[in-house]
């Protein structure tokens, strides 16, 4: 009898220790392993806005000294002045001006030509940049996505967060009141509506030349003059960006 209590108790003590080892087994928390941290992502996060701001103003400038366009048309072939390359609005009796969407398109494809400039001779893995532009009525607003791929202590991660970006602009509102001035224009061609260069001068003065004018001192030389183009100009009072649109017309 004591024999078999002796058997007993040792069982019992047996079964103590397996539920107290299988406790501990599965109580135990798995160990943490420490969160890792990319700091490159920060740096190209920060390069990318500053080139990001900057782009935009320089969009912005090239699209208002080149009638909107910051690659114009082939055709009806731009006029090559000075400074800029300046497209064709009205074309021997046809709109040609560019819309709204165009116009942003390409803001948006300097500003993914901008960011892989910015970005040359970095080694990390670095995807195709997204970017789009959006005219509103004071602001031009941005926004780019530049898919990065960092690899550090066997960890990989891919990061497309967005980067934005605004400027005061008004080429919204200037590429509409000069869209005003042609359609005027085509429905009168020989006749300059005064009525709507007021209208539109309120705001944006509006000045118009003739193309090739050539001056002396303060004097014009009209045989210089090509009188079937004109250049047609609308300033920004506010000093915002673009300062001003500038385009041609053949009439």
């Amino acid at each position: 009898m004591q024999k078999r209590g002796q058997i007993v108790f040792f069982v019992i003590i047996g079964l103590l220790l397996i539920i107290a080892l299988l406790f501990a087994l599965y109580s135990k928390k798995p160990e943490e392993k420490a969160p890792v941290v990319f700091p490159e992502k920060e740096q190209l996060r920060t390069l990318l806005s500053n080139c990001l701001e900057k782009g935009l103003g320089e969009a912005l400038d090239i699209a208002g000294l080149q009638g909107g366009y910051i690659y114009p048309s082939a055709f009806p072939a731009p006029l090559n002045i000075a400074i800029a390359i300046l497209p064709y609005w009205y074309y021997d009796g046809q709109i040609v001006s560019p819309t709204r969407v165009t116009v942003e398109s390409q803001l948006a494809a300097y500003i993914e030509e901008r960011a892989k400039r910015c970005t040359k001779g970095i080694q990390w893995g670095l995807g195709e940049p997204r970017a789009t532009v959006t005219l509103l009525d004071t602001n031009a607003h941005t926004v780019l996505i530049y898919p990065m791929t960092l690899k550090k202590s066997g960890a990989m991660m891919t990061f497309e967060d967005p980067i934005l970006t605004k400027h005061p602009s008004s080429l919204k509102n200037l590429l509409e009141s000069a869209r005003l001035l042609v359609q005027k224009t085509a429905q009168k061609p020989d006749v300059l509506d005064l009525t709507v260069i007021n209208q539109i001068g309120a705001r944006f003065p509006v000045t118009i030349y003739p193309y090739e004018t050539e001056h002396v001192g303060e004097h014009v030389v009209p045989e210089k003059a090509d009188k079937n183009i004109v250049v047609v100009e609308l300033r920004d009072k506010g000093g915002g960006k673009p300062s001003s649109l500038t385009f041609a017309m053949r009439y």
